[in-house]
């Protein structure tokens, strides 16, 4: 587990019901990103 993953944790902890965008807006992920880059997640 990196350091995007425990961001990622902790935003799902204070909001259960955050969209993927809103999360990928939170940690920095830029748009293109999003699309491509949640294959792993």
């Amino acid at each position: 587990m990196d350091e995007r993953d425990r961001e990622i944790i902790s935003i799902l902890q204070n909001n259960g019901r955050a969209t993927l965008s809103e999360i990928a807006e939170k940690i920095g992920l830029s748009s293109m990103g999003r699309k491509k880059g949640w294959i792993n997640f």
